[in-house]
């Protein structure tokens, strides 16, 4: 946000509103024109050139047409080369092809494997989002190690094979199998997409229909090419062949990493963003590079590119160890700082008698991403700080804004002095009264600023039956305390419209004691503006963060009640 022009931030949503009140005035929208059974468009930006566009119908005929050219091709080629011709030959041949198909699949698994192991080794380094700052650094982690190791089996597979005779001249018909177990593992690909409805399936159709011409169909031509010793215009022709759908399929690689990547420095905790991007990198790898990995088997000396592939892995793993993998920058123009909310937090705890019995405040640090907990230790020092203890409260006892428990459930307190307000909040219960035969209905009054937030989690054998807020079935949170359902309520309202009133529909067994509490409820109030912010304590703390820390502080308050 600091490098937004604040101009942009003003008119973005004078820009929107005219933008959507364009899109409104357009003819589709019109309810007088007839409907139209039109075949859906699919479209796609190929490498920010141009635009491709086709419809469903065509591209699915198109997909058919490469899968039956790709199949004839391999059947036809599967008789000739048949020794006798007879079923037994030609299920000789094929058998060669499913053998192929395991080295590959085999490959591609240990290739993912070496990748999740790199991760593994990172995190217990504590080097875990070297690449958050540096995406280039998954090249060498995850893309050599992944390519490297399947370049490695299929190595050892070819070395296996030269010990035989003639293994000149069988080396491309191997190199045929495995071309014809990869043209298999795209249609297949093809196949189960197109079977599923999906409609957006122009990468394995580029790579079928390409790779599936020059491979397949044209397969004598191009082996013989090979066998002559023809290698560079062996290569030139791999190369027009893998071209379009290898440009694509890189593009649409890079486009998920811009997109994927920065999401990692904000989904929380629990989620280790090495294995994250292990697998994501390794399966783009995979479909990038899965043409052209049998050429080992026609290669002089394969080794010498594995070592360089997985030299260049470990240079990449050392970088990412040393301080120069540090994952976080306020440089600008290339800014990845770390994202942290800090709450500075009032807090007070009633009993059933609504008699205040505890009271604390502090900042409650809340860390987005798998480094944040570290960070907030480090950053803490001189000061108290605890994990947030989340079985003895509802919502772990703090005023979350959204129902994110599940994912930001790691969370830590501070000790410093509480916030400064404003203005006075109120929560109280208005009336209890029985609404049906085993129901008992409770209101509730309140007060409070413009954001404001609610938990309830009735009390085991209590059900929710109904409230005031929305008709129909209640949606239930994650679940705590053995089991008991908790919900979320969050209102927001541009100017102070308060106080507020709502009721809820309790179904309480007749055996249960009316002095016994039926439900817990957490009441939380949001102060967000800069100005809301007046304790120093707190300006200081933010003050002393480094500047690679982007904080989001607010102020707010938590209550809790038991009725």
């Amino acid at each position: 946000m600091d490098y937004i022009p604040d101009g942009s931030i003003q008119h973005a949503g004078d820009n929107i509103l005219g933008l959507v009140m364009k899109i409104l005035e357009a003819p589709e929208f019109a309810s007088n024109l007839p409907r139209t059974n039109k075949p859906r468009t699919v479209y796609f930006d190929f490498m920010s050139i141009f635009m491709v566009t086709y419809s469903y119908p065509m591209g699915n005929l198109l997909a058919k047409l490469a899968i039956l050219i790709s199949l004839i091709s391999l059947a036809w080629r599967i008789k000739k080369a048949a020794p006798s011709g007879n079923k037994h030959g030609m299920m000789l041949v094929a058998w060669c092809r499913v053998k192929a198909l395991g080295v590959i699949l085999a490959s591609m698994v240990a290739g993912v494997l070496t990748s999740v192991a790199v991760a593994l080794v990172l995190t217990v380094f504590g080097s875990t989002m070297s690449w958050y700052a540096r995406p280039y650094l998954t090249i060498g982690l995850y893309y050599c190690s992944c390519v490297g190791t399947m370049l490695a089996i299929h190595w050892k597979v070819a070395l296996s094979r030269r010990r035989g005779k003639d293994w000149e001249d069988g080396e491309w018909t191997a190199l045929e199998h495995y071309h014809d177990a990869n043209q298999l593992l795209w249609i297949a690909a093809l196949v189960v997409l197109m079977a599923s409805g999906i409609h957006g399936i122009y990468v394995p159709i580029t790579w079928v229909a390409f790779t599936g011409t020059v491979f397949s169909a044209a397969s004598p031509w191009f082996l013989r090419l090979g066998r002559r010793g023809h290698h560079g215009q062996l290569v030139i022709v791999a190369i027009l062949a893998t071209l379009i759908p290898l440009l694509l399929t890189v593009c649409l690689s890079m486009s998920i990493e811009v997109a994927i990547f920065p999401i990692m420095g904000r989904v929380g905790t629990l989620t280790n963003p090495e294995l994250v991007a292990a697998v994501i990198c390794s399966f783009l790898a995979i479909f990038c590079t899965s043409y052209m990995i049998p050429f080992v088997h026609v290669s002089s000396n394969g080794s010498r590119l594995i070592y360089v592939l997985l030299g260049v892995c470990a240079v990449s793993m050392a970088t990412a160890i040393s301080p120069l993998g540090f994952p976080y920058s306020a440089a600008n123009g290339r800014a990845s700082p770390q994202r942290i909310l800090f709450f500075n937090v009032e807090r007070t705890f009633h009993n059933e008698r609504q008699e205040n019995i505890g009271q604390d405040s502090g900042i409650w640090a809340v860390p987005l991403d798998y480094n944040g907990p570290r960070s907030l230790k480090q950053v803490a020092r001189g000061r108290k700080i605890s994990r947030v203890d989340c079985s003895k409260h509802i919502y772990c006892g703090m005023p979350y804004y959204f129902p994110v428990i599940s994912k930001l459930r790691e969370t830590y307190y501070i000790e410093a002095p509480g916030p400064i307000f404003h203005r006075q909040r109120k929560f109280q219960l208005v009336s209890q009264k029985a609404a049906a035969f085993g129901s008992r209905r409770m209101t509730f009054n309140f007060t409070g600023p413009t954001h404001m937030g609610m938990t309830l989690s009735p009390r085991k054998g209590v059900n929710l039956a109904g409230w005031s807020f929305t008709k129909g079935p209640i949606v239930k949170g994650h679940r705590w305390d053995g089991g008991r359902p908790t919900y979320f309520v969050y209102l927001s309202q541009g100017e102070d419209l308060g106080p507020w009133e709502f009721w809820i529909d309790l179904e309480v067994p007749a055996e249960r004691p009316s002095t016994e509490p039926v439900i817990d409820v957490g009441y939380y109030t949001y102060y967000m503006q800069q100005n809301d912010q007046r304790q120093m304590a707190f300006q200081l703390f933010l003050k002393e963060l480094p500047e690679w820390i982007h904080p989001t502080p607010w102020a707010s308050s938590a209550d809790f009640y038991t009725f």
